[in-house]
């Protein structure tokens, strides 16, 4: 299963190079060993299990996966287990610069352990008509529902600028959503109805 994701800095301090993208295969699960408030371990034996509890995507369809809830949901597992990860705007992608070099493998692996818990689809793209679909279901339902919870979205691009670029250039209808409301803003205002289980 493979997810992408930009990665900055990965160890130590922000780089001047830029952003890096890379894919990141869940291929080895790993279990937790240390909570948010310890320091964070080196040791990467044994390897055991995936993390649970951040949401479970178990037979969701890839074109009904939100990305940018992956990468919040991963960036919360990351942080409860003392990480100091965060997310890069808008939202799809994950910063490791705060982390220290050799913490880098351990980190590695966390965020194969975080994802693998999720139990996402095999990846795919979406395709120009999932994407002009889910432009409608933007445009329909979920904008005017924020609108209701009094958020404002970020600005929305146009369809074909959508179903062009969404890969360069994401749109997140949640992206000025706080952090500790997303979870109140995606059961009031679904994506579309999927059967998503998000840990509270």
């Amino acid at each position: 299963m493979l997810l992408a994701g930009i990665l900055i800095g990965c160890g130590g301090g922000a780089t001047d190079a830029g952003s890096t993208t890379f894919v990141v295969a869940t291929t080895t699960p790993v279990t937790t060993t240390s909570a948010a408030t310890e320091p964070i371990t080196t040791t990467l034996n044994p390897l055991p299990i995936a993390i649970t509890g951040y949401g479970d995507f178990s037979g969701v369809d890839y074109a009904d996966v939100d990305r940018f809830l992956v990468m919040r949901l991963t960036v919360q597992c990351m942080q409860d287990h003392g990480f100091p990860v965060t997310l890069i705007p808008p939202g799809d992608g994950i910063d490791f610069a705060a982390v220290p070099l050799d913490q880098n493998l351990l980190a590695q692996r966390y965020l194969d352990a975080c994802r693998a818990g999720l139990n996402l689809p095999p990846g795919r793209s979406y395709t120009p008509e999932e994407l002009r679909e889910l432009y409608r279901i933007w445009v329909e339902e979920v904008i005017p529902c924020l609108e209701d919870l009094g958020y404002t979205a970020p600005e929305l691009p146009t369809e074909d600028y959508v179903a062009e670029n969404y890969y360069l250039d994401p749109y997140d209808p949640y992206g000025n959503v706080p952090v500790f409301k997303l979870n109140e803003a995606y059961a009031a205002c679904p994506l579309h109805p999927s059967p998503w289980i998000i840990a509270p």
